[in-house]
């Protein structure tokens, strides 16, 4: 009984890490940064109304978009980036006031640049509509 329950987990385990490394490959094809030009412009665009921007790396997964320094003024967008969706975390901090939201999109994986235009201007709207006030 033991052994069926262990085969049971390892082949659990197995078959995540090879959906994960699936997952993975698929993603290094195209980059992020071309794949993804039209949403972060966009995205850029509507929160910081033209003022110069960044996009970051952290790993193959991960990225961020910020605003350039100003002092006392941190402003990014942290997205997680999957096959089947987007992950957006909207930080500001003006002078020790904190802005944040947080939003999930569902996306398809040949995502065109018109989804990708709406999905930036509707998680900007947000951001301004419902980003949470923190003193």
């Amino acid at each position: 009984m033991l052994y069926v329950v262990m085969f049971i987990i390892g082949f659990v385990i197995v078959y995540f890490i090879s959906k994960i490394n699936g997952e993975s490959k698929t993603l290094k094809e195209e980059p992020f940064s071309r794949k993804f030009k039209i949403f972060v412009d966009t995205l850029g665009q509507q929160l910081w109304n033209g003022q110069q921007f960044i996009l970051m790396k952290k790993n193959e997964r991960q990225f961020f978009i910020q605003k350039s320094k100003i002092p006392n003024n941190e402003s990014h967008v942290s997205i997680i980036y999957r096959l089947s969706s987007l992950h957006l975390e909207y930080y500001e901090n003006t002078a020790g006031v904190i802005t944040d939201y947080k939003k999930t999109y569902n996306i398809s994986r040949d995502i065109t640049g018109e989804r990708q235009k709406q999905l930036a201007q509707d998680f900007a709207q947000q951001v301004m509509l419902y980003g949470k006030i923190r003193l």
